[in-house]
């Protein structure tokens, strides 16, 4: 938003990017602040219109899909109207960033969980651009993106506008998956070339997930979730983004017109016919969103579900993640620490409750 393009995204200490302002050239216009959608709270009227279990008719596309299949019949709707979807895709291992996609080919991009910051570029001017040469525009983000792109659109949506978000748990350091990255670089004596967050191959299935890593070497290092190192402090909140504790977004209702989680701990019908390829929760929240969900929903398989259903088994729907204590220890000098220093630091605490509670059992 800025006129005279004199802010730029810098990486602090910890390995969060924020904007940097040249004062020099800055004429004090306050459009950055004004647009900002952390120091100004998007208003909301979206409300819950419908909740549902879902997934995809097709298994090709469940299977390359972080759970149901959801997004890509939206994707296609969009593109089918002639229109253009933004999403989140990898540049390298390291970097994700927001793309711009006129083909249901280049959407392939934008599929399956990234769990990394996405880098925004120029993508809300585009988006503003295709909108005004009315174009439709599918603009996929977390929660605070697609605030973050009201704010900058302004009060007067466009009906042309469809919006989607994840349900999200935070944002890692990027520093801390770097040295995470580089750490198994070492120990396995390749280059990794790809990073699957949701890998259903080799009959895994969906649940419990599976992370992968393709080295250049064309070894594929493969570990549940649960087993993950990085996914271990990802999960315990140890290096999220500072905002992410304090999410103004990670409430009902939702920001976006649609909404789309994973359902874990989904014990319904659709299990049965499902073969572990995966469940989504799909919340609808305007009368946009609501016209989108009646044009896929025949691709889907779906039922109605309770809202307070929901609630009980993706909490980040109505809350956003709290802050483990001892996350300020492990992200001071960060930079300064080895992979390995920061897993034996949250590890150890872990390790030392175990043992505190084994004792407080034998002695009671």
């Amino acid at each position: 938003m800025c006129p005279v393009k004199c802010i730029r995204m810098a990486s602090d200490e910890s390995g969060f990017r924020y904007p940097i302002i040249d004062r020099q050239k800055c004429i004090r216009c306050g459009k950055c602040v004004s647009v900002c959608c952390m120091k100004n709270e998007v208003n909301n009227t979206n409300k819950t219109l419908g909740v549902y279990a879902a997934y995809n008719n097709d298994n090709t596309i469940c299977m390359n899909s972080s759970s149901g299949g959801v997004f890509w019949p939206i994707a296609k709707c969009i593109i089918s109207k002639g229109g253009i979807v933004y999403g989140a895709m990898y540049e390298k291992p390291f970097d994700v960033f927001h793309g711009r996609a006129d083909t249901l080919d280049k959407c392939e991009a934008f599929r399956k969980s990234k769990y990394l910051q996405s880098q925004m570029g120029e993508c809300y001017n585009a988006v503003k651009e295709d909108l005004a040469n009315g174009k439709y525009v599918l603009f996929s983000g977390t929660p605070c993106q697609v605030a973050a792109l009201y704010k900058c659109i302004g009060t007067q949506r466009s009906p042309n506008l469809v919006t989607t978000e994840v349900v999200c748990h935070g944002v890692p350091s990027q520093l801390v998956y770097k040295k995470y990255i580089e750490y198994l670089e070492k120990k396995y004596n390749s280059r990794i070339i790809s990073t699957c967050w949701r890998d259903k191959r080799g009959g895994f299935g969906w649940n419990p997930n599976h992370i992968s890593f393709e080295l250049k070497n064309n070894k594929r290092i493969c570990t549940t979730s649960e087993k993950n190192d990085f996914q271990f402090g990802f999960l315990r909140n140890f290096y999220l983004r500072e905002s992410c504790y304090h999410c103004k977004y990670a409430k009902l209702p939702r920001i976006a017109d649609i909404t789309l989680a994973d359902f874990w701990g989904y014990t319904g019908e659709l299990l049965e016919k499902n073969e572990n390829m995966g469940i989504s929760a799909v919340i609808v929240s305007s009368l946009q969103g609501q016209k989108v969900w009646n044009e896929i929903k025949q691709e889907l398989n779906y039922h109605t579900v309770e809202l307070d259903y929901l609630k009980d088994r993706s909490r980040h729907v109505w809350i956003h993640p709290e802050e483990n204590p001892k996350r300020m220890r492990l992200m001071k000098n960060i930079e300064n620490k080895s992979w390995s220093m920061i897993n034996r630091e949250m590890r150890g605490n872990y390790l030392y409750r175990a043992i505190r509670h084994i004792y407080h059992i034998i002695m009671h």
